[in-house]
């Protein structure tokens, strides 16, 4: 039976047959454009891209290093370079209301031009404002202006004042303006003057006062009028200097821009904002030809026509298709787009010229590419996001804004049109937590693209994948890789996917190798990559991470880990397990033992009992009981006690690839034959009694090997693995060349009857001719006696 099923070397590793790759170096090779082993993650992409209903953005789904986002860019940006360039986005002073500044869309370019046109006009303003208010003609129509006025009010003033005197009265202008004061031989009277008439005479002149007071308030008026009169005659003279000014300047912009009806209103109503705020520019120039006290805030023209410039959020005049945007940090603001403050006399103000672009407008007309990972963390990102896709719309707000302690100035931007399609990258427990507990995922992302970890190994997938590597060594700058380095290289790549007719489509780490084997060639001066190199950077990498298997073998080694690797045991079998350790994995083998007695407990598991196994362990072993109760409670019922630990085990143990090994040491100990401790066992057991396959099995396999050969080696050691885990094996050169010197052997099994045999040398079921028991009569004879001991035990002592 061993014999039988002992592997040929030939199952134990599949190697690529460089001979048949066509070419010395990679050099003789193209570069490779194809997306090589992701074919339906590429037509899922290309369906999601090409369908123009809302809705159907993308869920690139697949593990990490698949190549999922090159991917997706490269495909994007293949696309976006035929798609329309979108329009350019500017924001503008809205002058009825300031707080939701205007936003204007035009055709890609435009928008640099209008910004450039006006920061022209705004200059010339500058200049032409101040030099109107500075020009001789303004100088003398202000100037007769106010003579005519002054002259009128003198007028008036003298006409009264006359009338006034004969009432012993007169009108003098003071810096708190008119009064009206004791007029006697022919001066006005001051206050010792009037002080020192007699009180009959002052009385008169009271009585006078109040008689030309009323009179004067009509006069008053009039003098109001005419002061109103004069007002309104300088800002007519304002208004109209600078209606004469600055309305040829903006002829010339709002006729380039006369297409756009918003930027027309814009334009008019700068023209009439300006009129508007004649006097106030006036006022400016006064102010910076006088110059500001020390600490005065003082504003300026150039200041003012600060609202008058464009904000050009999004700038398309250098592009030349549809934007790809990949956002590597989607905060809400990053996302969303933010309104900057800065910190004015104590307050913070803002403006529309502080308006900031986020991913989303710089991606509006073409792609956006996200993490799940990413997004999911950043508060309130998602939440925007799904309602930006929702309204097709970008509003900025701050998410804040409703729990602020201090009143500031916020704006409301006009929201801008989103047209835009949305690929998120993740894994699958990200993609169904969103479907099962967000309802506007399924609406939004109905495109699902599936990255596959693997791709078939075969004669065109071999000259793709060296097509990639060629790929690679260009764009990296790296040394070609010799035809029996790439062989190694795709060897490695099926090993890192456990499945020799596959390659690991985790391009990444591929990379990642490349890269580390181009270093070791350069370090032996070559000038090309070859076997040699490849398989140092295979050593390095584990020297680099094998510190943890290397403690454990030594403790193997000096006994501080108990593992025999010779002669036979009862109950005992070596099991296997696979210890991860970030990028590095090994295996190690245990010692798992077993021990009976009569009771009606059935099988115990030391560690479900202590709570130190998992699930799937425990149920590993429930499945291993029910095979033993089909197997031999079929007349009488089991009773047994029997308990099965992991030895030196002392931290939790999940998985139910030991619950071969744990059956076999039980029927160890029920048969009394003892166990081939040179060989481990892996693989996990149903109902029926069959093997099923595991994982890890190259690192199990490969870690007893090592525990062997340090211990000692045996021509009779090796490891049982499950039949169906053949397709699985890529071992390492030494146990290939230790099976292939008969120095180490590896089993395949199907069925636990195969399995005891191997171990115990003893068949499993009776045979013609065999006079020796076999494994299962023994076990049946023990729980035989069990039952009748057990059934002694519990008779009634009377009755017998």
């Amino acid at each position: 039976m061993k014999k039988k099923k002992r592997l040929p070397v030939s199952k134990l590793r599949k190697t690529c047959d460089t001979a048949a790759l066509g070419f010395k170096t990679t050099n003789e090779l193209k570069g490779s454009t194809n997306f090589i082993g992701q074919e339906r993650a590429v037509a899922s992409i290309q369906f999601g891209i090409g369908i123009e209903h809302t809705g159907y953005h993308i869920f690139a789904l697949g593990a990490e290093g698949t190549g999922k986002m090159s991917i997706i860019t490269r495909y994007l940006e293949e696309k976006a370079r035929v798609k329309k360039i979108p329009d350019d986005i500017c924001y503008l002073n809205n002058f009825e209301d300031p707080d939701k500044p205007s936003l204007v869309m035009l055709q890609h370019g435009q928008g640099r031009k209008f910004r450039d046109s006006v920061n022209e006009l705004l200059e010339s303003l500058e200049t032409e404002i101040k030099r109107a208010f500075e020009s001789e003609k303004y100088s003398h129509e202000v100037e007769e202006a106010i003579k005519s006025f002054q002259k009128k009010q003198r007028g008036v003033l003298q006409n009264f004042d006359e009338e006034a005197r004969k009432k012993q009265c007169t009108i003098l202008e003071t810096a708190q303006g008119f009064i009206i004061v004791p007029f006697m031989n022919n001066h006005a009277l001051n206050q010792q003057e009037f002080s020192a008439l007699s009180e009959l005479q002052q009385k008169a002149w009271y009585k006078a006062y109040e008689k030309v007071q009323e009179r004067f308030s009509v006069e008053l008026k009039k003098i109001q009028q005419l002061r109103k009169e004069q007002r309104l005659k300088l800002k007519e003279i304002d208004t109209n200097v600078l209606k004469f000014s600055v309305s040829h300047l903006l002829e010339d912009i709002i006729e380039t821009f006369s297409s756009s009806v918003k930027i027309k209103t814009f334009l008019e109503n700068l023209f009439l904002d300006i009129i508007d705020n004649a006097q106030a520019f006036k006022a400016m120039q006064l102010a910076e030809i006088q110059g500001a006290q020390p600490g005065a805030q003082v504003e300026t023209i150039a200041g003012f026509l600060e609202n008058y410039r464009v904000n050009l959020v999004v700038d398309h005049s250098k592009s030349t298709g549809a934007p790809v945007v990949v956002e590597t940090n989607p905060t809400y603001y990053n996302l969303m787009g933010r309104i900057e403050y800065e910190s004015q006399f104590g307050t913070y103000y803002t403006s529309f010229m502080m308006i900031k672009p986020g991913s989303l407008h710089r991606a509006n007309g073409g792609y956006l590419v996200l993490r799940a990972s990413d997004i999911l963390t950043r508060p309130f990102a998602w939440e925007a996001l799904e309602r930006a896709l929702q309204t097709s719309k970008v509003s900025m707000e701050s998410p804040g804004q409703e729990y602020a302690t201090v009143a500031n100035r916020y704006l409301e931007p006009e929201s801008v049109p989103l047209d835009i399609k949305v690929v998120i990258t993740g894994d699958m427990r990200m993609y169904d937590l969103l479907y099962s507990y967000d309802n506007q995922f399924k609406e939004l992302f109905k495109v699902r693209a599936d990255f596959s970890q693997d791709m078939p190994w075969n004669k065109a997938t071999t000259h793709e994948y060296a097509q990639f590597i060629a790929t690679v060594c260009e764009s990296k700058k790296l040394l070609p890789f010799t035809a029996r380095a790439v062989g190694r290289v795709i060897e490695a790549s099926s090993r890192a996917v456990e499945n020799r007719e596959k390659f690991s489509t985790r391009f990444a780490e591929i990379e990642v190798f490349l890269q580390e084997s181009s270093y070791w060639a350069g370090q032996r001066k070559s000038k090309k990559v070859d076997l040699v190199d490849v398989q140092n950077a295979l050593k390095n990498h584990i020297y680099r991470s094998n510190l943890v298997e290397e403690k454990i073998q030594r403790m193997i080694e000096d006994g501080t880990i108990s593992i025999d690797v010779k002669g036979k045991k009862t109950g005992q079998v070596n099991g296997l397990a696979v210890l991860e350790f970030g990028d590095y994995s090994f295996g190690k083998p245990s010692r798992i033992t077993a021990s009976t007695s009569i009771g009606n407990q059935g099988v115990l598991h030391i560690e479900r009992e202590t709570k130190m196994a998992g699930h799937i362990h425990n149920k590993g072993l429930l499945i291993l009981s029910a095979w033993l109760s089909s197997k031999f409670a079929q007349k009488y019922p089991l009773s047994l006690t029997a308990s099965i630990t992991f030895e030196q085990l002392y931290d939790g143990i999940e998985g139910d690839s030991a619950s071969a090994a744990e059956l076999f040491a039980l029927l160890s100990e029920l048969s009394g034959y003892g166990i081939d401790q040179g060989i481990a066992v892996t693989g996990s057991v149903n109902q029926k009694g069959e093997i099923q396959p595991i994982g890890g099995v190259n690192e199990k396999i490969e870690g007893f090997f090592e525990t062997c050969r340090r211990m000692g080696p045996d021509f009779g050691q090796g490891v049982m693995i499950p039949q169906s885990n053949l397709t699985h094996l890529m071992l390492n050169e030494a146990v290939v060349k230790a099976v292939k010197e008969n120095k180490f052997h590896i089993y395949a099994i199907s069925t636990i009857e195969e399995g005891i045999e191997i171990l115990t040398g003893i068949p499993a079921e009776k045979k013609r001719g065999q006079k020796q028991l076999s494994v299962f009569e023994s076990v049946a004879a023990k729980l035989a006696e069990y039952y009748e001991l057990s059934s002694n035990d519990n008779d009634d002592p009377d009755e017998a």
